[in-house]
């Protein structure tokens, strides 16, 4: 079960990050899903600009074409 509003501001209090540095990993039925899930959370954007990184959109769907 991916983590919802509450669950992420109660870790961000407690972990002392930002909000949308709080990612959800829930289980998935395949490996194929794990990137999409992390997308759903903008862990790329994330990722960019903590590191000043120049900003990209991630092109996922062939892993969309092959996850089962």
């Amino acid at each position: 079960m991916a983590l919802d509003h509450k669950r992420k501001e109660k870790n961000c209090a407690l972990l002392h990050v930002p909000y949308e540095n709080v990612i959800s990993a829930p289980d998935v039925k395949s490996i194929y899903d794990v990137p999409l899930n992390f997308e759903k959370d903008k862990i790329g954007e994330t990722i960019e600009k903590s590191f000043g990184l120049p900003k990209h959109s991630a092109n996922l769907s062939k892993m969309e074409k092959v996850r089962v």
